[in-house]
């Protein structure tokens, strides 16, 4: 028994340490020599596929302070990487952003569910119109969320994997099990990706 929490302490360390911003890969990314150059982009784009979370948070910080074009436009072409290539996961609802009503003497933000599609993920969740998400896989949707960020968060979500949705219901907090369905094909067109891709890293380096 021992050894077995021994392993599990030494996974949790691994995995955090994988986790990191790489910077010995950042600062290769400016190396003059081709080379190293082009290792550092195979690498850390291999990293940013497998820890996109951190990827997504991370680069774009450093895009936004990075002085050389050269540099950045390679940051950029990484980032490219992560974003579309996460899960691209789909729920199948419409919403606002707003201010729910007075729960335990407090406000609470969340998605305002306006429309919920026939036999999509939502619909199949028990999930109704006028519910209020306030927190999907733990989450939340504060107000002044952007839209782009809701739809990356759902974005990233893995196709039949099971998630916890937190939403308020007629006053009453209850939590439900949802499996995302897979993007539909007319939302997955690579102009629209990459327009997507656009507006999410605007809106990071403003």
């Amino acid at each position: 028994m021992k050894w077995i929490w021994i392993l599990i302490v030494l996974l949790s360390q691994w995995t955090v340490a994988n986790e990191k911003l790489p910077k010995n890969l950042i600062q290769n990314l400016s190396s003059r020599d081709f080379e190293t150059r082009s290792q550092a982009v195979t690498k850390l784009t291999q990293w940013a596929k497998e820890n996109s979370s951190v990827a997504l948070r991370e680069l774009p910080l450093l895009l936004k302070n990075e002085p050389h074009p050269e540099t950045s436009a390679r940051i950029m072409a990484v980032l490219q990487v992560a974003y579309l290539g996460q899960g691209k996961g789909f729920l199948g609802v419409g919403f606002s952003i707003k201010s729910a009503l007075e729960f335990e003497n407090k406000k609470i933000d969340g998605l305002f569910l306006t429309d919920v599609t026939p036999g999509a993920a939502a619909d199949k969740a028990g999930l109704k119109r006028k519910d209020i998400i306030i927190a999907l896989d733990g989450h939340p949707f504060p107000l002044g969320t952007q839209r782009m960020d809701v739809i990356r968060r759902v974005g990233t979500l893995e196709p039949d994997k099971k998630y916890k949705v937190t939403i308020l219901r007629d006053q009453k907090k209850l939590r439900i099990s949802i499996r995302p369905g897979k993007r539909p094909d007319r939302l997955n067109n690579e102009a629209l990706k990459q327009e997507e891709f656009r507006n999410w890293l605007a809106d990071r380096l403003q």
